[in-house]
């Protein structure tokens, strides 16, 4: 989903922005530049030569309506976080995954609690033979003392 989201938003950097005046700009154009490790930032010189000599293209290539960057940005957006979005639609895959997981390890504890009990009670039964073959070994010592 990020790699998506980001590969959508550098798509839509890369476009050109063709204005209803017949002007069209790349954001190269308008001073925007990525760096090597792809973040965004200003070419101060190229940004301050189109707002100096054409503003109102530079101001239109964000707002226009219908072509603009921002306008093409919030379509992108959108896209992912809408209702029914991707972003919604992911966070309920990943809750109903969670979910499954949460009754998983309900399961599991209580197959744990039933080995318990289990182990307990053989335990017990164990501990039990124990003291009396203990308990039968001391007579038998005690009888076979005796008649020596």
């Amino acid at each position: 989903l990020p790699r998506g989201f980001e590969t959508s938003l550098r798509q839509d950097f890369f476009q050109n922005i063709d204005l209803e005046n017949g002007d069209s700009f790349s954001v190269y154009e308008l001073g925007f530049t990525f760096d090597d490790e792809g973040s965004l930032s200003i070419d101060e010189d190229t940004f301050e030569e189109i707002t100096t000599e054409n503003l109102e293209s530079f101001v239109n290539a964000f707002t226009d309506n219908d072509n603009g960057l921002a306008q093409r940005l919030e379509d992108t957006i959108s896209i992912y976080t809408q209702a029914g979005g991707y972003v919604d639609n992911r966070t309920e895959g990943l809750n109903t995954r969670l979910s499954s997981i949460d009754d998983q390890i309900e399961r599991f504890e209580y197959r744990l609690e039933l080995i318990e009990e289990r182990y307990r009670r053989q335990f017990t039964a164990m501990d039990t033979l124990v003291s009396e073959l203990q308990s039968s070994s001391s007579y038998l010592l005690s009888t076979f003392n005796s008649d020596n």
